[in-house]
């Protein structure tokens, strides 16, 4: 006899227990979530394959998976699972940014540590000198 359900039920099992609020799981409420996961990636796939089809292609490359994603509200919850490619250099480009703006927020972040050290010095220097002057008053009186 075959499985009629395309995925493990432990593995869903296991992945819907993740859920803090997931207490009980029926074991008929798996074969539904089984299922009801094979008819999306059948869904998404199919997309991602008409997009390649349009290109005049057989194979369905990620670029075809990440467009499907771009172009269609029903898997925009997937862009930051699969984003746009972008170049390489536009890549490398964008990588430089991110750590000059690192590195400069740091340094940024090291001037204010360093001028804070500065002031409290300052301060415990003023205070150090106030204690001496009223110090001084004492003896005098």
């Amino acid at each position: 006899m075959t499985n009629p359900v395309p995925f493990p039920l432990a593995r869903i099992k296991k992945i819907m227990r993740e859920d803090k609020d997931c207490v009980v799981i029926a074991a008929d409420s798996l074969a539904y979530v089984s299922l009801a996961a094979e008819q999306f990636l059948e869904m998404f796939i199919q997309s991602a394959h008409n997009l390649s089809k349009a290109d005049q292609r057989k194979t369905v490359f990620y670029k075809d998976l990440a467009n499907c994603v771009k172009q269609s509200d029903q898997f925009e919850f997937l862009e930051d699972i699969l984003p746009k490619t972008i170049p390489y250099n536009e890549a490398l480009e964008k990588k430089n940014e991110i750590q000059t703006s690192y590195y400069d927020t740091t340094k940024a972040a090291e001037v204010v540590d360093s001028k804070n050290e500065d002031d409290e010095k300052e301060d415990q220097d003023n205070f150090s000198e106030d204690n001496i002057e009223e110090d001084n008053l004492m003896e005098e009186d």
